[in-house]
């Protein structure tokens, strides 16, 4: 079965729209970046009891086989994202 590194991925993803939405204030940017954490807590690469995050997952399910390997830089990309959508908003 494939793997795929989904949390890394998305969570670059999400970190760019963030940190765009802040930088030029597009509505456009933000919607991205909340729909990509929508997706994450979605398919449980987010937990959301512990928020630990996971970045595998086998691509023949469509990602919702989710491999719980956990790596500080994942989480680290979504909490700088985080951060700009705070930032973003207020």
């Amino acid at each position: 079965m494939l793997t795929a590194a989904p949390g890394i991925s998305n969570g670059c993803f999400f970190n760019l729209a963030a940190r765009l939405a802040r930088y030029t204030n597009n509505a456009t940017y933000a919607q991205y970046a909340e729909q990509t954490w929508t997706w994450l807590q979605g398919v449980g690469l987010i937990d959301q009891k512990t928020w630990q995050v996971y970045d595998g997952a086998h691509v023949g399910s469509n990602c919702t086989d989710i491999n719980r390997n956990t790596f500080s830089y994942v989480s680290a990309i979504l909490v700088e994202g985080a951060a700009f959508m705070y930032n973003q908003v207020r």
